[in-house]
């Protein structure tokens, strides 16, 4: 091999090597991420921003613009029909986290609920315990979560109450590990160990935006919703910090 040639291929491995490690040092973003404007909207199918899970919106909604903010308005929760959008029953399409995880929110909650959902793919059915979820209970918001090592749920609360019909930044990770985390505003509100090992799959399956459902559950919400993010990792204090303060001013109070 003459040296020129030499030459060209000691360039052309640490260009290689030097791609690769820029692409191992970055976080990856979400899996999936649904977005509530006009655009996303087709009658009541929704269309995702990330992914390719679209979602059918039960009972009654409506598009709304506050301050340039566009937001999906859903409720009353007494619809007849139900509520919410249920994004998929199929496990496949579900594409839901198992290793670790991290669940976004801007919502606004015009009702409070003994179990309200945000998003989730839950099961609490009896000693039956699977999955997660993001939601309120009465004034304040919970993370839900099963994993393999206890087997069962358990349901970190917000240590700061929430206001109805104010905007929230919401932000739960849990990193695979043992530790679950609520963000607020992007603070850091609540953390709780104790969940091991993988995220337990739900079966049967509801995975939905909307609503607290599962098997013998169906809790709509009646609020607002500006984007919702699920990621295969749990985001850390400032990357969620830094999604706060990037869109914070978007939303009005």
């Amino acid at each position: 091999m003459r040296a020129s040639d030499s030459f060209l291929c000691v360039v052309w491995l640490v260009l290689v090597l030097t791609g690769l490690a820029r692409v191992q040092g970055e976080q990856p973003g979400p899996r999936q991420q649904w977005k509530f404007t006009a655009s996303a909207l087709d009658g009541n199918q929704l269309r995702p921003a990330i992914g390719k899970l679209a979602g059918e919106i039960k009972g009654s909604f409506s598009l709304s613009e506050q301050s340039g903010l566009d937001c999906l308005r859903l409720g009353p929760a007494d619809s007849p029909s139900g509520g919410g959008i249920l994004l998929t029953t199929e496990q496949d399409a579900a594409d839901l986290p198992v290793a670790a995880m991290s669940v976004e929110a801007w919502v606004a909650v015009d009702e409070t609920a003994e179990w309200g959902g945000i998003v989730g793919a839950v099961l609490d059915s009896g000693t039956r315990e699977a999955g997660w979820v993001l939601g309120y209970r009465k004034d304040r918001f919970y993370f839900g979560l099963a994993t393999e090592g206890p087997g069962r749920i358990t349901y970190l609360q917000s240590g700061s109450p929430m206001l109805l019909k104010a905007w929230y930044h919401l932000v739960a990770t849990y990193d695979g590990a043992g530790e679950q985390r609520l963000y607020l505003d992007g603070r850091l509100d609540g953390r709780r160990a104790g969940q091991q090992g993988a995220i337990l799959r739900p079966e049967p399956l509801f995975y939905c935006i909307g609503a607290y459902r599962d098997d013998n559950d169906y809790n709509p919400f009646t609020g607002r919703l500006a984007e919702v993010s699920v990621w295969h990792r749990a985001l850390g204090p400032e990357e969620v910090a830094a999604r706060f303060e990037e869109r914070k001013n978007l939303f009005p109070g």
